[in-house]
């Protein structure tokens, strides 16, 4: 197992007594790849509960990097869904790397990242980091917006097949 990085991190605000592994990929302009995934889900798998960090100097991801790091952002909140030990995923661009103050970065960056700059001083937890960042570069919806759509498709499926039983049975 290889990260670039891992660090202990510990939030120094009051009432969060927990120490968090982290692991982190670097890129400096290059692209992350698969083998990067690869490597940080193998890190979820033997660090549950770490925060899995894909740090690049990049201002933007392409495509490609966003495909494959948002299905691992994914795989991990299907983990949290189930009550399994699951992992943070986390982006850092440049935007962020390059940035005294996240929150002002963003407001000045405009958009999408004005709405998160306005609660950036929540960003010392890394649930609302990786929530944060995983809208604004995984476009994935919000982590409470996801899991009502998951628990909707649950009931759905359960629907369904309380339907087809009674059809069958009579």
């Amino acid at each position: 197992m290889e990260a670039d990085l891992t660090c202990l991190y510990k939030p120094s605000t009051w009432g969060d007594r927990g120490t968090y592994v982290i692991h982190a990929e670097c890129k400096s302009l290059n692209r992350f790849e698969r083998r990067d995934t690869e490597r940080m889900k193998e890190l979820a798998i033997a660090f549950p509960g770490a925060a899995l960090v894909f740090a690049t100097l990049n201002g933007e991801l392409q495509e490609s990097e966003v495909k494959l790091i948002r299905s691992l952002a994914v795989a991990e909140r299907k983990k949290r869904l189930h009550r399994k030990p699951s992992s943070h995923v986390i982006l850092l661009t440049g935007t962020e790397l390059f940035s005294h103050d996240i929150g002002e970065n963003w407001r000045k960056k405009g958009g999408l990242y004005e709405r998160f700059s306005q609660g950036s001083f929540e960003l010392t937890k890394l649930d609302v980091l990786a929530d944060a960042t995983q809208q604004l570069y995984l476009r994935l919806p919000s982590y409470f917006e996801w899991l009502n759509t998951e628990w909707e498709k649950r009931r759905q499926r359960q629907a369904r097949r309380k339907a087809e039983t009674q059809k069958a049975g009579h």
